[in-house]
């Protein structure tokens, strides 16, 4: 049986700062941010751009990641949007 991807995805709100989240659909989630329908964080700070997204493999792999990501300093989570980071990358540097 073949696994569903799940996506980890990095908003960026109107203030600069960024939302880390996770979702099987990034696009349709970053769509529900921005219609106030996401989290409570994006309804305040007002989702404006889908910053990064990147799939994983499973669930827990997914939501492990989005954990890691959280508790980045802000210039981290900068650096690995805008170079665009792949899932390897990304898992390599989270020591995952």
């Amino acid at each position: 049986m073949k696994s569903i991807p799940w996506y980890v995805y990095m908003v960026r709100c109107v203030d600069g700062s960024l939302y880390t989240g996770v979702a099987i659909d990034a696009h349709k989630r970053f769509i529900e941010h921005v219609q106030g329908k996401g989290a409570r964080y994006t309804r305040a700070k007002k989702a404006v751009e889908l910053a990064y997204t990147v799939r994983m493999d499973s669930k827990s792999l997914a939501f492990g990641v989005e954990w890691r990501i959280k508790r980045l300093p802000k210039v981290r989570k900068e650096h690995i949007v805008n170079e665009q980071w792949t899932a390897g990358r990304l898992l390599e540097s989270l020591d995952m």
